[in-house]
């Protein structure tokens, strides 16, 4: 289970609130302008509806729209639009213009609500949140320890408490990362959750394609500052990253890494690490 799927379960359970629900995936990347008509066709339920190509006058007929009933409206894939290997938040070239949607719906009243789902989060929207109380964020967190290991004993596994919350903890809960880890278990290891503790690479190929897909969205001194969290070992302070890492822009990149959720921070809220899995498969990549 990953966001889009956690996002379709918020679906099922809150959509009696709304009187429709629209969901559409920015995977492919589509211009904004080319949503915006597919949306007002929709909403219009007319096809030939005779739509302007100004964006600004789509985006209002939209919120037109979003007031007249109340619309749940699904983007799924939001890093789709947004550059990589830049810090986090920046939209690629000529998807500037989804920076007007997301503040026009943020500021302006209406009754509907624009759900992103995406990995990065816009900077527009951490902006609204600061400025309206109508916008939030949440960072999807891990499965609480009942729910991770229900993963686990539906499908009769074996071993014991410890390791199954070993186990657990090594992947941070994530349900997405347990049930790829639970179906390598089950295929290779009969079940045990022990012998793929003691015996299996941990950040096998699914895990570390999952992250090599965000390492690969990073700037250089984001990558920087993974590798030098790695080669140190352990926790460091900001200011011993600044001594190893003489760059300028280290808290602007510090800050895009906790938002992609790559590092965290420990003792005392003060030192920053990688997570183990994390950690091994950037050691990987400086051992090549």
């Amino acid at each position: 289970m990953g966001k889009t799927s956690l996002a379709v379960k918020l679906q099922e359970q809150i959509h009696g609130d709304f009187k429709y629900v629209i969901r559409r995936s920015l995977k492919n990347a589509p211009p904004l302008s080319e949503l915006l008509g597919s949306l007002l066709k929709l909403l219009s339920k007319d096809e030939n509806i005779d739509i302007p190509d100004n964006i600004n006058i789509r985006i209002a007929r939209l919120i037109n729209y979003l007031s007249s009933h109340r619309y749940l409206l699904l983007l799924d894939d939001g890093e789709e639009i947004l550059q990589p290997r830049e810090l986090m938040g920046q939209y690629r070239q000529g998807f500037e213009d989804y920076e007007k949607l997301f503040r026009q719906v943020g500021e302006r009243p209406h009754q509907s609500c624009l759900l992103l789902i995406s990995r990065e989060k816009p900077k527009i929207i951490e902006s609204l949140e600061d400025n309206t109380q109508r916008v939030r964020s949440y960072q999807i967190q891990g499965l609480d320890d009942e729910a991770a290991k229900e993963i686990f004993k539906i499908k009769s596994f074996s071993g014991s408490e410890s390791r199954l919350n070993e186990l657990i903890n090594l992947y941070q809960s994530n349900p997405f990362k347990l049930n790829i880890v639970a179906r390598t278990i089950q295929e290779l290891f009969g079940g045990s959750v022990t012998n793929f503790l003691d015996q299996a690479t941990l950040d096998f190929n699914d895990i570390s394609n999952l992250i090599d897909t965000q390492f690969q969205r990073l700037s250089d001194l984001e990558k920087e500052i993974m590798y030098g969290l790695a080669s140190a070992g352990q926790p460091l302070l900001l200011t011993d990253l600044r001594q190893q890492i003489n760059k300028k822009g280290i808290t602007d990149a510090m800050k895009s890494l906790t938002g992609r959720g790559l590092i965290e921070k420990t003792e005392g809220e003060k030192h920053f690490t990688l997570q183990r899995i994390v950690m091994k498969y950037v050691n990987r990549k400086l051992s090549r």
